[in-house]
């Protein structure tokens, strides 16, 4: 589902298009292509100044966060932490801004997980909100 169907902004993209997940294991864009992107921040012009990823868990559990980058767009090289990790509890929502200069990355991502297996499977969905002015 593409961001302008969804009727979101311009600089808005879906990191997590509604991965179901029902068990204990990292999930990302390369255990979970179908569902997590890995997307392009920087080379562009002008740079982002911040960018911010909103997630939704709709589970029972508290759903587990690492924002992560990569140098290049394929798989050939190891991804990184890009700023701290975070939690979203269950059945909520949260927003969280990474000012670029402090977290930079060409490719950014996610890592996925529950400490506890949701139960029934849950859906996640992140929305990427890039911000390139001051």
């Amino acid at each position: 589902m593409s961001s302008q169907l969804l009727g979101l902004p311009d600089n808005a993209a879906i990191l997590v298009n509604s991965i179901v997940i029902s068990d204990t294991n990292v999930h990302n864009y390369r255990t979970d292509p179908q569902f997590i992107n890995l997307i392009e921040l920087y080379p562009a012009f002008p740079p982002p100044k911040a960018y911010a990823l909103f997630v939704i868990n709709q589970s029972n559990q508290t759903l587990n966060v690492q924002p992560i980058g990569n140098i290049f767009n394929n798989q050939q090289y190891p991804d990184y932490s890009v700023g701290p990790s975070f939690t979203v509890s269950a059945g909520s929502s949260t927003y969280v801004t990474f000012p670029f200069e402090n977290y930079p990355t060409n490719f950014l991502s996610v890592n996925l997980s529950y400490s506890v297996a949701p139960s029934p499977p849950a859906v996640v969905i992140i929305f990427l909100l890039v911000f390139r002015w001051v």
